[in-house]
């Protein structure tokens, strides 16, 4: 029998793209745009659990997590939020209360999978099964249209999530990017050019490695987010045809890493 689980955000970008990434053979996701929507499908109670943001407009989280409070119920709610850095203590208060746990952005997804697995007890059968967890780190990337090494263009990374299948980066929004547009990427935007590559066209990729190592893999953009409440970018980057070498280069380094 599927797990039900809920997803409230205000924004429907981010609903999409976590319904997207939680779409397996036993969950079942419903989103609600927005925290009024988000306490009525609370209400009925159908749901295993919930995800959702903390900083929305009123009812925000806490709304939310006050309603199930007072009815008794105890459904486990994973809250992602923005604000750890400035008010450390809200992850502890709000672990006191109940089965309820906080996430900071950037949010990994493997995180979150990680996450429903605990408070649900059981595994999580998604589409791209990940074989090792994914490991954060901070990364230069040259991006480059294949064959032409004239459109070149150089991303430094503050926060990099890197596995032997792709790169999530988390990097300042471009000056140009101040509306979301479909493919989630402004015309300007100088990722523009390698967003747009046609079906099958992959992109260069150079990282360079905090210490001076260099990799040259092939890749292409698979989804991008942008959130307007903190000038900040998403994109999510997936390695394509990479040889047996490449591959081990990769495995090796995440490992490093890890260890």
């Amino acid at each position: 029998m599927k797990k039900q689980i809920l997803i409230v955000d205000p924004d429907p970008r981010t609903l999409e793209f976590l319904r997207e990434k939680l779409d397996a053979s036993n969950l079942q996701a419903d989103i609600a745009l927005g925290g009024s929507q988000g306490l009525a499908k609370a209400q009925t109670g159908k749901y295993d659990l919930i995800v959702s943001a903390l900083e929305m407009p009123h009812p925000h989280g806490m709304d939310l997590l006050g309603d199930l409070m007072s009815r008794g119920a105890d459904i486990p709610v994973i809250f992602i939020s923005r604000l750890l850095d400035e008010y450390p203590e809200t992850r502890e208060r709000i672990a006191g209360l109940g089965p309820y746990e906080v996430l900071e952005k950037p949010l990994f997804i493997n995180r979150l999978y990680e996450r429903i697995e605990s408070r649900l007890d059981m595994k999580i059968h998604w589409r791209e099964r990940r074989e090792r967890d994914r490991v954060p780190m901070a990364l230069d990337i040259l991006f480059t249209v294949k064959g032409n090494q004239e459109t070149g263009t150089f991303i430094r990374a503050t926060t990099v999530e890197l596995s032997p299948g792709g790169l999530s980066l988390e990097r300042p929004m471009c000056e140009v990017c101040t509306g979301y547009v479909p493919g989630g990427i402004h015309p300007d935007c100088i990722l523009s050019p390698f967003a747009a590559t046609p079906e099958g066209r992959a992109v260069d990729l150079k990282l360079t490695l905090p210490n001076g190592e260099q990799l040259v893999l092939f890749a292409r953009m698979v989804y991008t987010l942008i959130d307007e409440s903190t000038s900040r970018e998403t994109i999510g980057v997936k390695f394509v045809d990479l040889s047996e070498g490449q591959k081990k280069a990769l495995e090796k380094l995440t490992r490093r890493i890890r260890n």
